[in-house]
């Protein structure tokens, strides 16, 4: 029987691990074609790491530079360190069916649904689009109703102009004006 390299981890538990790098050196399941970063992945990981702990924090990168791997190890480490549950939300259900395709690949865990155990425990990344985000105030409902209130939701909305655009052109319900 053949040795499969590719399963030889550093010797942690992936959960254990904090910095991106480090998960995804540890990822077991890499599909071929996931060896190693890329140099603009790594230096993205390197300055989100030194900011992690600020509030709202932006990433820009050109198309096609692999924000969605990004995207996926930030919220990992996020959800590793106990800063969970974790949401990717893409700007359509065809950009949403890619990032749990990418994911899928790289052997990290997620959901599309936010009501999902796995999500809500922190042992997965809940991927949905824009129009679940907005339109759908269950989102987060299950967070908001716990006592400890105060579990953050780690998010990330990779291309904001287009699913401001998405969701700008949905039908909307608007309350009637207020009369005195």
């Amino acid at each position: 029987m053949p040795l499969d390299f590719r399963k030889i981890t550093t010797g942690q538990q992936l959960d254990t691990l904090i910095s991106p790098r480090d998960i995804f050196t540890a990822l077991p399941s890499k599909r071929q074609g996931f060896g190693y970063l890329r140099d603009v992945q790594g230096q993205v990981l390197d300055a989100w790491e030194k900011r992690r702990n600020e509030r709202d924090l932006a990433v820009k990168m050109n198309t096609g530079t692999g924000k969605t791997i990004v995207g996926l190890l930030v919220l990992q480490s996020c959800l590793n360190e106990g800063a969970g549950p974790g949401l990717y939300v893409a700007p359509n259900t065809y950009l949403a069916l890619q990032v749990q395709s990418q994911a899928e690949k790289l052997g990290i865990a997620t959901v599309d649904d936010p009501e999902s155990t796995k999500y809500l425990a922190g042992r997965a990344i809940a991927v949905v689009n824009i129009h679940k985000l907005m339109n759908g105030r269950f989102l987060l409902s299950p967070i908001a109703q716990r006592e400890e209130a105060k579990v953050p939701v780690q998010g990330l909305i990779p291309g904001q102009h287009q699913s401001i655009r998405e969701w700008g052109g949905q039908p909307q319900v608007r309350p009637p004006p207020r009369r005195y």
